[in-house]
């Protein structure tokens, strides 16, 4: 694995986190996760889409409509989903795509949410603690640009889908 570029605080239970260029070693327990919301002009809510991979090509995948009106909200919810599916398979290193700073902010609460969406925040706070480290990439990744695609599949459609 690259060095990485920045060195943030340490999360709380001895976990780092930490933005590389890509991707680096899995282990058994490590998962990559890829997460996106989108709302089509005109429609109620966001449709969203989160994807967990390790190492073994296990997967897990959360598909939900939220009707929230902002993209941060819907982003918690959706991650909140796809972390406590993750928190029974293991304590490993959660790898995530780094865009434009919102995750890191996100899971390491940051983010100010409103009253409505505190729960998913401190959630999210709490689950994303349960892991090793939270490792953010930088590179392109096929399978983002497929969960893109499944979240604006979603959006405008009442919809509630998770799998195994």
């Amino acid at each position: 694995m690259r060095k990485p570029i920045v060195q943030l605080n340490q999360l709380t239970n001895g976990g780092r986190t930490e933005i590389s260029e890509s991707i680096g070693d899995l282990t058994e327990k490590d998962w990559i996760i890829f997460v996106e919301a989108t709302r089509k002009r005109g429609s109620i809510g966001f449709g969203c889409y989160a994807m967990a991979r390790n190492q073994g090509a296990d997967t897990h995948i959360v598909c939900r409509t939220f009707d929230v009106e902002k993209e941060i909200d819907a982003k918690l919810l959706i991650l909140r989903s796809i972390l406590v599916r993750l928190k029974i398979y293991g304590k490993g290193r959660l790898w995530c795509q780094e865009g434009n700073g919102k995750w890191r902010r996100i899971l390491q609460g940051k983010t100010i949410v409103g009253w409505e969406t505190y729960p998913a925040m401190a959630d999210v706070k709490k689950l994303s603690k349960d892991f090793q480290g939270i490792s953010f990439f930088r590179e392109r990744h096929p399978i983002a640009r497929e969960t893109k695609k499944l979240a604006q599949a979603a959006t405008g459609k009442k919809l509630s889908l998770s799998w195994p």
